[in-house]
């Protein structure tokens, strides 16, 4: 199970709208699970949010407003 679906799209994609949405208070039961699912298929943590908002210079106290910045610009 180690396709580039699982591999990739999960850790650096569908992970990282989870971590938005619970960030910004948005549920995201669906995408989750299928993080869950693909973590249990591969033995791997995928839902490991601190890594993912250290690799992509998010830090998650920030408000809405400084994530707006930080996407707009490249820095709050």
């Amino acid at each position: 199970m180690k396709a580039r679906h699982l591999t990739e799209d999960i850790p650096y994609g569908l992970v990282v709208w989870c971590a938005l949405g619970e960030m910004l208070n948005v549920p995201t039961p669906v995408s989750r699970a299928c993080c869950v699912l693909a973590s249990a298929l591969n033995q791997e943590d995928y839902l490991q949010w601190v890594i993912r908002w250290i690799k992509m210079g998010i830090d998650p106290s920030w408000s809405v407003e400084q994530l707006k910045i930080f996407l707009r610009e490249g820095a709050v």
